[in-house]
């Protein structure tokens, strides 16, 4: 039976440090399936698993900049990597906890509170995506059971390493038995201790002692207490026992790096460390679809990395190829990896021009689509709290394809309100202080897009903007579409839609809104190519 006309159910809808950061969001994470549940647990009950030992009293020995400050140009320096997944990790704690190590890892790093992980927000499949560099319709692992992993097309990146570079020495330190078992490989090093035995620990000091010793040029270290936790005590950031435990793991992290600049060589290392977790939580578990469970901190470090915030909202699959980059590593395309090398440069959001679309990725094509409504694509730009996602044209089961109705550039992707039987919304907001002069002499818009729906369903979308002042109040709003199944002529397509005005002279910002709206089934309203372009009167 069609997709489309099925009503299957889904996963419900998704200060010191704060004067660096902005945009600071939620997030969490591991042994997800085992303590769904409440806890009757006291949340400001210390942590158990805390490691008292690691806790930092004043912060890292000497500075967290395990290198020096030259330009990488050049750079004869071996380079090095050391990731680190901080399983439950909500970017709230960073601000609540006492985190000197990783503070001064931000202050110079390339980083996000609002990285997107899978939808599922589950280790299994977070996990994996955080080792191989795919998302969960590649790698095929859903939950946590590893029933088909595809790791032959997809394997952890030591793999992929080892095949390029067979020299360079990998090492894995890792904590949960399922990911262990299904997905690491091909590690010259391969160091486990379950997290219920005090793994963290284990791996942090044998960790240590391995940097004293051995040539490790890549490290994958996995820390599970800060979740268990969350499902004991609740992940709270204002909670003593979540604080206390993010302390810990800031003192763990703090041994491992000055461990790192302890090593005879270091003078002649190029370090990168990348921080990051596999999802978020709220009260005593995850798994939903909602930013408090997806939106999750990941820092990039090192000499070279340009430093400050990371514009769009990165992706877990990001890791894997900023890491190979950093290696001088080389993706083959057969790869099939799914993310963009981070800190490169800096980036931000362009400044307002007129004559210009000023919608960032209205055309849904800065991402590769999906060929179903799973996995669900948290949309970069935009503002994505629920299910809405991004549809590959000519998917099976009856979505428009290259021939149907649509617009004439069409690329490969438009926006699909999803796997639910609910309403679904995009928003972005677009900051107009640049055009403040032409805007108060007088300015028009031009506002288009595409919508449209399937067949005879009558889901459709509507796409909205509200040009707003200082206080964020509207000042003048707009709406094209929707389109209803019987204006559509109950044909599955996309067709134009367009409005013109007048901006208000006050106008300091736009929201641009789409609304899909759900009828029957799952939620097939369709948008693409969504254009506001500003012109002097």
């Amino acid at each position: 039976m069609s997709h489309h006309a099925t009503n299957r159910g889904m996963m419900a809808p998704m200060n010191r440090i704060l004067l660096l950061l902005t945009g600071l969001t939620l997030s969490c994470s591991p042994k997800d399936a085992i303590l769904l549940g409440p806890s009757p647990a006291d949340t400001d009950t210390p942590s158990t698993q805390t490691d008292s030992s690691t806790t930092p009293d004043s912060g890292r020995p000497q500075d967290t900049d395990d290198t020096d400050d030259t330009d990488d140009t050049d750079d004869t320096r071996v380079p090095k990597v050391l990731t680190v997944m901080i399983d439950g990790w909500k970017p709230e704690v960073i601000a609540t906890a006492q985190t000197p190590t990783i503070d001064t890892l931000l202050s110079t790093a390339a980083y996000s509170l609002q990285t997107r992980v899978e939808d599922t927000t589950i280790s299994g499949s977070g996990q994996t995506t955080f080792l191989t560099g795919v998302h969960r319709d590649k790698h095929q692992v859903p939950d946590n059971s590893f029933s088909k992993p595809n790791t032959s097309d997809y394997p952890h990146h030591f793999t992929r390493i080892k095949s390029a570079r067979p020299d360079l020495m990998t090492a894995s330190y890792h904590t949960w038995s399922p990911v262990h078992a299904s997905i690491v490989s091909d590690a010259d090093i391969d160091a486990f201790a379950e997290y219920e035995d005090d793994g963290d620990a284990q791996m942090v000091s044998q960790l240590i002692d391995d940097l004293s010793v051995a040539e490790l040029d890549v490290i994958s270290l996995m820390l599970s207490d800060l979740d268990v936790v969350g499902h004991t005590y609740g992940f709270d950031a204002s909670g003593s026992a979540y604080i206390a435990e993010m302390e810990s793991i800031d003192g763990q992290i703090a041994r491992v790096l000055a461990a790192v600049e302890a090593r005879k060589t270091h003078e002649s290392e190029r370090w990168l460390v990348v921080l990051s977790t596999d999802h978020a939580g709220t009260s005593y578990a995850h798994g939903e679809n909602i930013s408090e469970h997806r939106l999750v901190p990941l820092l990039v470090h090192g000499d070279g990395v340009a430093a400050g915030p990371i514009w769009p909202a990165p992706d877990a699959v990001d890791i894997v190829p900023t890491v190979l980059a950093h290696l001088g590593i080389e993706p083959e395309p057969t790869w099939g990896l799914d993310g963009r090398i981070l800190g490169q440069e800096q980036t931000a959001p362009p400044d307002a021009a007129l004559e210009t679309n000023l919608i960032f990725n209205g055309d849904a094509e800065h991402e590769r689509g999906y060929g179903d409504f799973t996995p669900d694509a948290a949309v970069p730009g935009w503002t994505d709290s629920g299910d809405a996602t991004v549809m590959l044209y000519g998917s099976a089961d009856g979505f428009p394809t290259s021939s149907d109705p649509g617009p004439e550039e069409r690329g490969a992707n438009f926006f699909c309100g999803g796997g639910t039987s609910d309403d679904t919304t995009l928003q972005q907001r677009i900051d107009l202080s640049a055009l403040a002069t032409d805007i108060a002499a007088g300015t028009t818009y031009d506002f288009s897009a595409h919508v449209g729906g399937y067949s005879s369903q009558d889901d459709r979308s509507q796409v909205m903007i509200a040009f707003v002042d200082s206080s964020g109040a509207a000042l003048h709003t707009a709406t094209i579409g929707p389109l209803t199944a019987s204006e559509r002529s109950n044909t599955t397509g996309l067709w134009p839609v367009s409005t013109t005005g007048t901006v208000p002279a006050a106008a300091v910002g736009v929201e641009v809104t789409i609304n899909a709206i759900q009828s029957s089934g799952y939620n097939d309203g369709y948008a693409d190519n969504l254009s506001l372009i500003l012109r002097q009167e």
